[in-house]
């Protein structure tokens, strides 16, 4: 693959038509940050969820203890959003 397949895969996935140098850089960072911010955010959100389950366990060690009460949580979580964002996402966005 050479720079060119990248530049022109990079300029087609953002949708740059005349697409000059600036653009095409910094799509190729977005690019190459957006796996390290899914990681990043995915092992954020493990153990915040797990810091929760301790406390709502009782104490440090007990999270298995909280983690029906964060189930039921994330349940909810997801149910709101779906109610509040699905399809059009219009209903969060007049509330909010």
């Amino acid at each position: 693959m050479s720079l060119g397949d990248v530049v022109s895969r990079s300029s087609s996935f953002f949708g740059f038509t005349d697409s000059n140098e600036r653009l095409l850089r910094l799509a190729k960072i977005m690019m190459a940050m957006m796996p390290l911010l899914v990681a990043t955010f995915a092992l954020v959100s493990t153990f915040h969820i797990i810091f929760i389950a301790e406390v709502l366990g009782g104490g440090p060690g007990q999270y298995i203890e909280g983690l029906a009460l964060v189930s039921i949580l994330l349940v909810l979580q997801l149910a709101l959003m779906t109610l509040l964002d699905y399809p059009t996402g219009s209903l969060g966005d007049h509330i909010g």
